[in-house]
């Protein structure tokens, strides 16, 4: 598998679980995940794809 990582490095926490579920409502072979930053959702959509898009909240520490 090959990543290309864009940005600045961010330390953040998530649901295994909420990351997973939507990889299965994909239709692409490859995702995109937009981080806003630290205490932000991360939105996940397909590459090519975009009709879903997923919003992950991060957790609190």
């Amino acid at each position: 598998m090959r990543a290309v990582i864009e940005g600045e490095e961010l330390s953040l926490n998530f649901n295994q679980q909420y990351l997973i579920e939507p990889l299965s409502h994909i239709a692409d072979d490859s995702v995109i995940l937009h981080f806003a930053g630290i205490g932000r959702p991360l939105v996940i959509t397909g590459v090519s794809d975009n009709t879903v898009r997923y919003l992950v909240m991060p957790m609190n520490r």
